[in-house]
């Protein structure tokens, strides 16, 4: 059986759909965000297109037709009056909803100017991804961080149905009280995935409603204080855990790891003078980074790849190689099924790098 080809139909609706959010960006939005008006007004409702807009808009047609012909497709044909029935109005539910996930979450939400069929769409998306392209480049650092605060808030505010991933990924971001809002309501929509990852400064502090997070399957934080409250059984649907620069301490991350019987991915990097000791009996992958102490595993019995990069002062790479022999062994023990596991030690003073890949087969 052959590789599918593209559809056309999607590739051509998604390049017209940008083409108009071409407009679009041009139009700004009106910057009052009235409560009375909880409906979209003041969000995505963009004015209205000018006559000039208009114009621009035919040309966006006539290109798109040549760009159609050029490419052998006939799907515009409907298009040759642009009196006519627009392609983007006719458009199944299917491919609306498929491109929406395609574009970026600002982008998304200006489709709700193409037609009434478009309208608050996004609105019902199950995947929200916010990065540096959610607002406009500025110097000045603190109209970013409000610019983004807002669209994020107001997206959330509209936002309809279950969220399964939320992902913010942004220096224009740093510690701030929405963020225990924004997770609060996250924690009551379903989501599955939840990543983190901020910018510089003051280090986020984890707030207790992320831990009511059932069901969470994948869980990554950059920079943040975690501490799970005395009452928290675990994440019992988690799969992957990629854990940052996380201030926690380490009863506590032994516990979060023990607590997670599904875990099979897991990620552990910049921490330093950790002593750790894992149990994860689904664990397939790991990864550690950092000033790690001492490494045991004692019920991974699925794990078959792994890879440890550790940094040592002079005097703690004198006690690794005098033990290094039986720790190792030790250590192998733990993952019967090990098929590949490399290594990297940095030692900070003589500046020298050893490193070994070993492959392992049953």
């Amino acid at each position: 059986m052959g590789p599918q080809t593209p559809n056309p139909n999607m590739k051509m609706s998604l390049l017209y759909v940008l083409n108009k959010l071409q407009i679009a960006r041009q139009v700004q939005t009106e910057q009052g965000f009235s409560h009375s008006t909880r409906k979209v007004v003041s969000f995505s409702r963009l004015a209205s297109v000018s006559d000039e807009r208009v114009k621009e808009e035919e040309h966006y047609r006539k290109t798109i037709r040549k760009l159609s012909s050029a490419s052998g497709f006939s799907i515009l044909s409907s298009m040759d009056d642009v009196s006519g029935p627009d392609l983007i109005t006719d458009l199944p539910q299917s491919i609306i909803e498929s491109i929406l996930t395609r574009l970026p979450i600002r982008d998304a939400v200006r489709t709700s100017i193409l037609s009434s069929k478009w309208r608050y769409k996004w609105s019902a998306l199950t995947q929200l991804v916010f990065d540096e392209k959610c607002v406009i480049s500025s110097d000045d650092q603190c109209e970013v961080e409000d610019s983004l605060v807002k669209f994020i808030t107001r997206a959330l505010f509209l936002h309809q149905g279950p969220i399964h991933k939320f992902q913010l990924t942004t220096t224009n971001l740093q510690c701030c009280p929405d963020i225990d809002q924004w997770l609060l309501f996250l924690s009551r929509n379903d989501i599955k995935e939840l990543v983190l990852e901020l910018g510089e400064g003051e280090w986020f502090r984890v707030p207790s409603c992320l831990f009511n997070c059932k069901k969470l399957t994948r869980l990554e934080l950059f920079r943040c204080e975690f501490d799970p409250p005395p009452s928290f059984k675990g994440f019992l649907c988690l799969k992957s855990l990629n854990l940052h620069q996380v201030l926690v301490s380490p009863e506590a991350i032994e516990s979060l790891i023990f607590s997670c019987p599904l875990l099979e991915s897991l990620a552990l990097s910049y921490f330093d003078s950790l002593a750790l000791t894992i149990r994860a009996p689904n664990l397939k992958y790991l990864c550690l980074e950092g000033e790690f102490k001492d490494i045991c595993l004692e019920n991974t019995p699925l794990l078959v790849a792994m890879s440890v990069a550790m940094y040592m002062t002079d005097d703690k790479a004198e006690h690794f190689e005098q033990s290094s022999s039986s720790n190792f062994n030790r250590f192998l023990g733990g993952a019967p099924r090990l098929e590949r596991l490399i290594g990297h030690i940095y030692f900070t003073k003589v500046m020298t790098l050893e490193y070994f890949q070993l492959h392992i087969t049953i």
